[in-house]
């Protein structure tokens, strides 16, 4: 019995279709952090690397070698994904309005993985 790998991109329509039927802060958190994992992941299959120890301070410097510009915007993606999975109480009003983050996850990812291709 021979089984496909998972797709990276069904994180990217969970993410979609979270915010599609919720705009709560906890589906537009969740809805990033599908985000930053399906870009993680396509990125680092994509530059073959495999392993887990560092592997996404690996994935970023591959990234960069690779599209210096791509290896920004998974940076800030990450940093998004950081901000919306550990901080519950954001302080910084321009950080949280999480449908503006939302879209610039949105944005980020789709630079990167049409980057990739």
């Amino acid at each position: 019995m021979t089984t496909e790998s998972f797709n990276p991109e069904e994180f990217r329509r969970i993410a979609t279709s979270l915010v599609l039927g919720d705009s709560s802060e906890a589906s537009f958190r969740t809805a990033i952090n599908r985000l930053y994992y399906a870009v993680f992941l396509a990125t680092r299959e994509a530059l073959g690397i495999s392993g887990s120890r560092t592997i996404h301070g690996r994935v970023y410097g591959e990234l960069r070698r690779y599209d210096r510009l791509a290896g920004e915007r998974l940076q800030r993606l990450f940093e998004l994904r950081l901000l919306a999975d550990y901080v519950l109480d954001v302080a910084d009003p321009l950080r949280n309005d999480w449908q503006r983050n939302y879209q610039m996850a949105r944005r980020l990812a789709n630079f990167v993985l049409e980057r990739l291709r």
